[in-house]
């Protein structure tokens, strides 16, 4: 493992994968709060089954069983073959949903959230998140300036998790 701390760039890059690679991830940002960005660089990606979870940790686990703790944003959608920014939308909205307790998000929530997830943010966030509403049914209108997944949304990424977990099997 490789931790490498750039104060010019303020960010912290960790290159490998460890069991605790959470808790790594915690020191650094107590050891140095001011760091905007932290990238983690792993190997080889761990699927989604494959996370270990921590005793005391306490999330919402998606329907089909798969858990997602301690999975990073980076590495879930790494795992996935996203295409396109609805796709993309979907993605962020189900890791949110069932990582984080999220139901309900703006475009510029999305936006902050694709950077953290390495993925091109498209020029108009709130065009986007529309057409992923119009043309795919991804997502769905929860109040002014809100948005939330649909079930088809959720279907899509479950879909791409068994596709991905089949893969890892192969």
């Amino acid at each position: 493992m490789k931790i490498t701390f750039d104060f010019a760039a303020q960010q912290i890059s960790i290159d490998g994968d460890a069991p605790n690679l959470m808790e790594i991830v915690q020191a650094a940002r107590e050891l140095v709060p001011a760091i905007s960005q932290i990238n983690i660089n792993t190997a080889r990606l761990p699927g989604i089954q494959q996370a270990a979870k921590p005793a005391q940790a306490s999330t919402s686990a998606p329907e089909n069983g798969a858990s997602l703790t301690g999975v990073t944003l980076r590495q879930f959608i790494k795992s996935l073959r996203i295409a396109g920014a609805s796709e993309g939308v979907a993605a962020v909205a189900y890791y949110y949903k069932h990582h984080g307790g999220v139901e309900s998000f703006s475009p510029k929530d999305l936006s902050t959230w694709f950077t953290q997830a390495g993925l091109q943010k498209p020029s108009q966030m709130p065009v986007a998140v529309f057409y992923a509403k119009k043309k795919f049914g991804y997502v769905q209108s929860a109040g002014r300036g809100k948005w939330r997944l649909t079930t088809n949304g959720e279907n899509l990424i479950v879909g791409k998790l068994n596709q991905a977990d089949d893969a890892d099997d192969s």
